[in-house]
This record gives C-alpha cells, sequence and structure tokens, in this order.
C-alpha cells in the first residue's frame, strides 16, 4: 500500500478554490447555528405565550368575580350610607351585619412581570400588544 503525501498548492486559482470550500462551508455552519437558533427561540417563545395565556386566563376569572360581586358591594354601601346618615341625624339605626371587606381577588402577573426582554422580543409584536394591554386593563380594576 503506497501512501500520497498531499502535494502544495500551485497557483493562485488552486488557493482561491481552497478558500472557497472554506468560506462555503463557514457559511454553511452559520446559516445552521442560525436555524437552531430560530427554532430555540420560537419555542422559548411559544412557551411564554402559553404560561402568559393561562395567567391571564386565571386573571380574567377573577375579573370575572370582581364583576359578579360589584353589585352587593354597592348595596352595601348604600346600606352603610343610609346607617351614617340616620347615625348623624341622631337615630340609633342597626347594622344588618358587621361592617367588614368585600372579598377581594389577587391578580396573577408573575409570568408577566418576569419576562426576558428577549422572549418577547421573539413574540408576534400584535400579540406583545394585546397582552400588555390586558395587563394594563387589569391592573386598573
Amino acid at each position: 500500500m503506497q501512501i500520497q503525501m498531499p502535494k502544495p498548492l500551485h497557483g493562485w486559482r488552486a488557493f482561491a478554490g481552497e478558500v472557497g470550500i472554506i468560506v462555503f462551508g463557514v457559511l454553511i455552519a452559520l446559516g445552521a447555528q442560525q436555524l437552531v437558533e430560530d427554532w430555540q427561540w420560537r419555542t422559548e417563545a411559544r412557551d411564554f405565550s402559553h404560561a402568559v395565556d393561562h395567567e391571564l386566563g386565571l386573571d380574567l376569572g377573577t375579573y370575572h368575580a370582581t364583576i359578579d360581586h360589584r353589585p352587593c358591594a354597592t348595596r352595601r354601601l348604600a346600606e352603610l350610607e343610609r346607617f351614617l346618615a340616620e347615625s348623624s341625624a341622631g337615630r340609633r339605626p342597626r347594622l344588618l351585619r358587621p361592617i367588614g371587606w368585600p372579598k377581594r381577588y389577587s391578580q396573577y402577573t408573575s409570568v408577566w412581570t418576569n419576562r426576558g426582554a428577549d422572549v418577547t422580543g421573539h413574540l408576534p409584536g400584535n400579540r406583545r400588544l394585546q397582552y400588555a394591554e390586558l395587563y394594563d386593563e387589569f391592573r386598573q380594576h
């Protein structure tokens, strides 16, 4: 068995060919890296969207519960205002039940407040705005 030793390059054409092969290989590697990175960010953004959707679902439930209790709280405030007016007029009204606080529900925000700029940067722009609008709306109520 005879082993051939590599021969040195002869001329600029051979040199350009070798450099071209190297550049082409580097471009393939960079393209593959970009594809993998893009896939990773899509997965990260999808997982984040699922977590935010779940969190907003919980918030929507608490929002509905708060809205459902609003008429009761309004009636109770009217009752307390009547009590205060009668007390101020010198009468001794009786309360129907003890004074207390209405049931308060906490909003869930941990997923949204702990988000990374990189993850939200990979969400579609309209979805990012919709999330922000919903969290602003829930924060005001």
